[in-house]
């Protein structure tokens, strides 16, 4: 989580274990990440994102993906850290079908040494 200096969470992160299966090559996944708009472009992003890659190596996991629809436009975020584009899926929520794109760490080490 991320705390403003009055203590108010701004924001948080979550990540463990790859959970489709559909990518060998990655073994941890960033499940959510979410910032509160005011807080957006000032590194907190990046510092969550790093926290969960650290957490990931600490319990032995290499490599890092995450899915984002790929409407929405923060998505490049994870482009400016490193991750490559590996897939495209299609994804049905609440009804609708929306591409997700699915970006990749091979390396989390590396994330972490920027």
């Amino acid at each position: 989580m991320a705390e403003n200096e009055k203590g108010t969470i701004v924001g948080f992160a979550a990540g463990g274990k790859e959970r489709s299966g559909a990518y060998l090559e990655y073994d941890g996944e960033l499940y959510a990440i979410y910032l509160l708009e005011e807080v957006q472009g000032q590194g907190i992003g990046k510092a969550l994102v790093k926290q969960v890659a650290q957490s990931l190596l600490d319990r032995g996991y290499h490599s890092m993906l995450v899915l984002v629809l790929a409407e929405n436009s923060a998505r490049y975020f994870y482009e400016t850290l490193g991750a490559v584009q590996i897939h495209t899926e299609l994804e049905t929520i609440a009804g609708e079908r929306y591409e997700e794109v699915v970006y990749g760490w091979k390396s989390i080490k590396r994330l972490n040494e920027k």
